[in-house]
């Protein structure tokens, strides 16, 4: 659930409706994973417990278009420039040309045919909190492959920086030992 710091949850004490993740904003990670299963192909539009309940609240449509901007944001040119062309060396990852691709070739060294290239849908935060000297919370929320999820990561960092910084390495490393067993 979204909430005020303060625990306010109404509208006319907090000034109007806002969601953007500044300033007072609390969320859940475990609440904000649950969204991220949302635009995920099992559960569209699903929220809660997707396991238990099933609600169409989007639609196909809008969680394509949530999914390319999550694509895009871990993808160079996006934000999230840790996890730009992710690579994991795992030669049993069926190359599939949508959720694992093959790896640039190298000439130097024959082992880069055992590595595949991951698609990754991301979003990153900075959740501001606190006055202007408080380090902003880091966060990064994922759902790999995109296309078809094996594993929804959220990481959160309380008072350390940016996400793509601080956030965006942790869940690169959750991703390197998740794809390479």
């Amino acid at each position: 659930m979204f909430r005020l710091k303060s625990g306010s949850r109404k509208i006319s004490e907090i000034g109007g409706i806002f969601f953007d993740g500044r300033k007072n904003l609390v969320v859940e990670n475990i609440r904000n994973a649950k969204y991220d299963a949302i635009i995920t192909d099992d559960y569209i539009g699903v929220l809660g417990d997707p396991k238990i309940t099933k609600k169409d609240l989007l639609g196909k449509h809008s969680t394509d278009l949530i999914r390319q901007g999550m694509v895009e944001s871990c993808s160079t040119g996006g934000v999230a420039w840790p996890l730009f062309n992710f690579q994991v060396k795992n030669s049993k990852l069926r190359v599939d040309g949508k959720n694992f691709l093959e790896a640039p070739q190298s000439t130097t060294s024959a082992g880069f045919k055992d590595f595949r290239r991951v698609s990754i849908a991301c979003k990153t935060g900075t959740a501001q909190h606190g006055d202007e000297t408080t380090l902003p919370h880091a966060w990064i929320t994922l759902f790999v492959p995109a296309e078809k999820p094996e594993i929804i990561v959220t990481v959160l960092s309380e008072a350390s920086g940016e996400g793509s910084n601080i956030a965006a390495p942790i869940a690169k490393k959750i991703l390197e030992e998740w794809f390479s067993r």
